[in-house]
């Protein structure tokens, strides 16, 4: 993450936006902000519209906000996404808490300026409001196109109301059925953002030798100290972020994991242990308050870093290993369902032509009945006959 904008801002107008943003205002926020800033202006450069970005930070802040991200697992536990019309019902009752959700205020506050700044006061300028993701594209998994976007909005209240539209798009029914494989979701998220984790830590580790120079001058040593703590800083957020539908497997939060049904019955459980990556801890032992400004100091960072990068790649393991056995499982499951469906059809089948052949029987009887009465009723007029 760039050093333009603190870890818990709400709203960050674009020209404080780069690339290395996307875990913090997702792709098209980032990509927009790093084409303002880098790309050139004026009559001969490139025209990109300005604006602000909400962050993720502010999308969670507004989840916990009275509870919001507990109404909405309630409706989520209790879906069969298999079940259609049930699927309609659920998004249907979680669009409209989202929706019905007022913004907290320091938020809401924070959009209403940025905002004000944007339009300066010109009343019939109009704004489009857009998703934009911080996951959109998993390695076996793409998100993007399923949430809303809207164009030719004028005033702050309709700019508000739209917002609160597009986080609720994030529970449409294509998005909820999309990610109604759980286990695959977030240890996909996991294990992205843990990968970045890792990446971090060997460019943390680069910084770390060089500033075991003991000739290196203050300046030079300063400057490798600000990289180090800018590396330190986009370390925690990708562990914030490293969240999906709710639950982040990677900050601590989870003490016990996640886990998912393994059996009808539900007396068996597939497991997804969390891993607490956070900065300080058991895994990452870095921390922010470590300092590249002294030898001594890059050299107890350098042996803190030696082991988390150690403990780190435990960890993932771990996680991968967990992530193929929900994935082997989920694909037993379908191969049942598969072999369930197939054999109710056989029997239906079967049962179809048992009762096919009693009713072909049962006309034959009736015709053959039919023609008995028919011959009976002919046999006294026989008789009779001989005697005239």
């Amino acid at each position: 993450m760039s050093n333009l904008f603190a870890q818990d801002a709400l709203v960050v107008p674009f020209e404080n936006l780069r690339m290395s943003d996307v875990e913090a205002v997702g792709g098209k926020n980032a990509s927009l902000g790093e084409m303002i800033s880098q790309l050139p202006t004026g009559p001969q450069g490139v025209r990109v519209p300005t604006g602000f970005a909400t962050t993720a930070h502010a999308f969670r802040v507004f989840l916990a906000h009275d509870g919001l991200h507990k109404k909405i697992n309630t409706v989520l536990d209790a879906l069969d996404t298999d079940d259609v019309r049930a699927l309609a019902v659920a998004g249907s009752q979680i669009r409209a808490l989202v929706e019905a959700q007022p913004f907290p205020a320091d938020f809401e506050k924070a959009v209403r300026d940025s905002f004000a700044t944007l339009s300066a006061g010109n009343t019939q300028a109009s704004f489009a409001v857009r998703s934009s993701a911080t996951a959109e594209d998993l390695p076996d998994a793409s998100f993007a196109g399923q949430q809303e976007t809207f164009l030719n909005v004028v005033g702050i209240e309709d700019v508000l109301h739209k917002m609160k539209e597009v986080f609720a798009s994030l529970y449409n029914d294509r998005a909820i059925s999309y990610r109604v494989h759980k286990g695959f979701a977030h240890a996909d998220v996991a294990l992205s953002a843990g990968e970045s984790i890792s990446d971090l830590l060997n460019q943390l580790k680069e910084k770390v030798v060089a500033a075991k120079d003991g000739s290196l001058k203050t300046q030079s040593r300063q400057l490798l100290d600000n990289d180090f703590k800018a590396l330190l800083r986009a370390l925690s957020s990708q562990v914030s972020n490293a969240a999906f539908d709710g639950g982040n497997l990677l900050n601590g939060s989870l003490t016990s994991g996640i886990q998912f049904l393994a059996n009808a019955d539900a007396s068996s459980f597939v497991t997804l242990t969390a891993k607490d990556l956070s900065l300080g801890g058991t895994i990452i032992e870095l921390a922010l308050s470590d300092s590249l400004l002294t030898l001594t100091g890059a050299t107890q960072a350098l042996t803190r870093l030696d082991d988390s990068i150690t403990q780190l790649n435990a960890a993932l393991g771990s996680i991968g290993a967990q992530a193929k056995q929900i994935e082997a499982h989920n694909g037993f499951v379908s191969k049942l369902m598969d072999t369930l469906e197939s054999g109710i059809g056989n029997l239906v089948d079967a049962d179809l032509a048992k009762e096919s052949a009693r009713l072909q029987a049962l006309q034959v009887q009736q015709q053959l009945g039919a023609q008995s009465l028919s011959i009976a009723n002919q046999a006294p007029q026989a008789l009779l006959s001989l005697f005239r």
